[in-house]
């Protein structure tokens, strides 16, 4: 009985000590990620600047499950998140005139981030939002305050499909504001790279991020020849770089229309840290009648970088893996 506890002991033992090697084996194989850069907030506006500025709010979802794959939150929770969210849209994107925001839920959630935005003391914003066909039921929007002005709201991309599926899963919300300055505004969340690079299934994400990037351009392009004044913004899901993940970026940034990253220092230029790599995948496209109105632009520190606390943790005051973009007009 004595020799049997020892072995079981020994066994537990050894089991331990290759857990521990086995664990100290992938923490030195792990990469070392030094970019975990300080926290910065966007510029406050000065007087005759509307501030333009996107933000990927990473599944800020509610406490119901409304979709086939929509993960709901505890109410705790999601009254934590909501609160810092609209904290987090005061004290560091400094109350945007117009916010795309991507990943948020629906209409009711809107209301709620609205309601908490005014009780905090914040301006008071009216949203836009049409349900997406994402499985999950995250969506994009539009949060905007006076003295902006919407006028049409438009979904023209929503009934385009892409072989059996629809061709945007997210399609781009397009508004048209007439107020202080008649342009027309397109809020995206274009398909993510996950199996980008598959042998299997790589060739056809492929086809469908490049077709979603021709129809998008197109659409640009006949927009602005029409005389109308254009931005495009949100969660692109390209970046400069690596030809196959630059594709659709490489698509869409071209005359006449143009990055607003090109304002900022290039060592600054990224939104995104993927696996210690930089990445601007959130943008903000203007075309060349817009351009003239650009004072300058700018971007949000905190968020890239630090995904750790909010996938492992899931700290409610960690906002999101993507940090802001903000472009400022004149008007």
């Amino acid at each position: 009985m004595r020799i049997a506890k020892t072995l079981s002991l020994h066994r537990s033992i050894r089991f331990c000590l290759i857990v521990i090697c086995l664990s100290a084996s992938a923490l030195m194989a792990a990469p070392r990620c030094p970019l975990t850069p300080a926290p910065q907030a966007l510029f406050p506006a000065e007087k005759n600047e509307l501030l333009f500025a996107t933000q990927n709010l990473w599944r800020l979802v509610d406490d119901h499950t409304d979709a086939s794959a929509d993960r709901a939150v505890s109410p705790q929770y999601f009254k934590q998140r909501l609160h810092a969210v609209a904290e987090y849209i005061g004290a560091t994107l400094r109350w945007p005139h117009f916010l795309a925001v991507q990943e948020v839920e629906n209409a009711k959630m809107m209301h709620a981030l609205a309601d908490e935005i005014k009780r905090i003391g914040g301006p008071e914003y009216q949203f836009v939002l049409k349900d997406s066909l994402d499985p999950s039921g995250i969506d994009v929007a539009v949060l905007y305050r006076a003295p902006v002005k919407i006028g049409k709201i438009e979904s023209p991309f929503h009934e385009m499909r892409f072989k059996r599926s629809p061709l945007y899963s997210r399609p781009p919300l397009v508004v048209t504001l007439t107020q202080p300055i008649a342009m027309t505004a397109a809020v995206v969340h274009l398909r993510s790279g996950i199996n980008l690079e598959d042998e299997r299934k790589g060739k056809n994400v492929q086809a469908k991020r490049r077709q979603q990037a021709n129809v998008l351009r197109d659409w640009m392009v006949k927009k602005e020849r029409s005389g109308e004044s254009v931005m495009v913004l949100g969660d692109f899901n390209s970046s400069y770089g690596d030809p196959v993940y630059a594709e659709s970026i490489a698509i869409l940034d071209k005359t006449p229309f143009e990055s607003v990253w090109y304002l900022i220092p290039e060592a600054d230029r990224f939104s995104y840290i993927y696996q210690c790599n930089p990445q601007a995948i959130d943008n903000i496209l203007i075309g060349k009648k817009l351009s003239a109105r650009i004072n300058r632009a700018a971007f949000s520190r905190g968020n890239a970088g630090y995904q750790y606390y909010l996938y492992k943790r899931k700290a409610p005051y960690f906002i999101s893996d993507h940090d802001a973009l903000g472009v400022y007009l004149k008007y």
